[in-house]
């Protein structure tokens, strides 16, 4: 047997321990002894005297600077027996500095409570910083510990903010205090026409965790010249209890300007910009050894909201794949009109249209003869 426990760094004077075995056929055999040091080991023999070989003992702990002592109830065990640190009567905790990033946070304010729900409970408080990065609790309870403590830590940001949160249940001997953050990245990306429709679109971003009293903002502004996308990377606490929002305008080239909003938004990546009316040009069915060349005309109007767009495409055999794209408001107006011109060989042309079409993909086929 021994004690396993460092008898210096422990507020513990010495570990009384009795033992003693009783066979159905033999007298009771005990023995006792105090340790004061962890590398002190005795040996309890006796003979088995019919029985099966497990023993009774008990101990005293009595602590450095204290009248009153922990004495233990009558244990068994058939087996070496090491009486560890929880077994002693001492909360003892090593508290360190994890990875907690002091380029902004300039201390971290740490309450370790231990309650064990039968009238003991300690409560201790330590401050940590980039220069004071430890501290120990060295604590007699006069009991084993049962219990794991709670952790609550406050964060004195750099720039005056505070940060209250509580950490996981301690039930070791060594508390490692951790940044409070986390990463997460915002990727934004914009679509719609800013060649010809599109001069600037603006977007102000808001993070907020309330519990956390937590608050992040961004602004970005995406146009032809300056950049389509942008991510944005920003600390987080406690990601699922947080809210990301956004607000800002569209201003369009003809000096209107067409407000955007999600109060409340889901996933890592917002596509922001005008409801876009997409159609790919299809011209594979076309008979280019009867056709020379073709032209197509598309045109889309909504004058309610003083839009009227149209291109003319140019087709070739062998040409590049075309796809028209155009800004809508109303994203329940997808109709646009078809005007398509057929070059033949020889010298003829052929018209079709214009007519109405909804199709995201256009099919454009060998006109009749």
């Amino acid at each position: 047997m021994q004690v396993n426990a460092d008898f210096e760094d422990l507020p513990i004077f010495g570990v009384d321990v009795e033992m003693e075995y009783q066979g159905p056929q033999g007298q009771k055999h005990s023995k006792s002894w105090t340790f004061q040091k962890p590398d002190h080991i005795e040996r309890f023999e006796s003979f088995l005297d019919g029985g099966g070989g497990e023993v009774t003992y008990s101990y005293v702990v009595n602590y450095k600077g204290q009248s009153d002592a922990y004495r233990s109830p009558p244990l068994k065990t058939k087996s070496n027996l090491s009486i560890n640190v929880g077994d002693l009567g001492v909360w003892r905790l090593d508290v360190s500095v994890g990875d907690v990033n002091f380029t902004q946070v300039a201390s971290a304010q740490v309450e370790i409570i231990y309650d064990d729900g039968q009238g003991t409970r300690v409560v201790k408080q330590c401050t940590l910083t980039d220069q004071a990065r430890e501290h120990a609790i060295r604590e007699v309870i006069f009991k084993p510990r049962t219990k794991p403590c709670k952790v609550h830590v406050k964060y004195l940001m750099k720039d005056g903010s505070e940060i209250e949160i509580d950490q996981k249940d301690c039930e070791g001997e060594q508390l490692y205090i951790n940044d409070p953050f986390q990463a997460r990245t915002v990727s934004v990306r914009t679509r719609g026409d800013f060649d010809n429709m599109i001069d600037t679109l603006f977007v102000d971003m808001v993070y907020d965790e309330p519990a956390n009293k937590l608050h992040q903002t961004k602004s970005l502004a995406f146009s032809k010249q300056g950049s389509r996308f942008a991510d944005w990377t920003f600390p987080v606490i406690d990601e699922p209890a947080g809210k990301l929002s956004y607000t800002g305008n569209i201003l369009f080239k003809n000096g209107e300007a067409q407000p955007i909003a999600d109060p409340d938004v889901r996933g890592n990546t917002l596509l922001l910009g005008p409801d876009v009316l997409e159609v790919q040009i299809e011209p594979d069915l076309i008979d280019w050894t009867k056709v020379k060349l073709a032209t197509v005309t598309l045109s889309y109007e909504d004058l309610g909201n003083q839009i009227a767009h149209n291109d003319t495409f140019t087709l070739r055999k062998g040409g590049a794949p075309i796809t028209w794209s155009v800004g809508i408001k109303d994203k329940n107006k997808r109709s646009y009109k078809v005007l398509a011109k057929y070059f033949l060989d020889g010298g003829a042309r052929k018209e079709i249209g214009p007519t109405d079409s909804t199709d995201e993909v256009l099919v454009l086929e060998q006109p009749a003869a």
